[in-house]
């Protein structure tokens, strides 16, 4: 078994109209992957 340990850096101080953008952007891949899966689920 490999272990490995990460260190993360340090939250940034962003703008909040920057954070909005990046959680539009993951709620719309996201959404649309779940969108998908879906379709493909009740089609089989």
């Amino acid at each position: 078994m490999i272990s490995s340990v990460l260190q993360l850096s340090r939250a940034k101080n962003l703008p909040w109209s920057e954070v909005k953008e990046m959680a539009k952007e993951d709620y719309e891949y996201w959404f649309g992957r779940s969108k998908s899966f879906l379709l493909i689920v009740n089609t089989h």
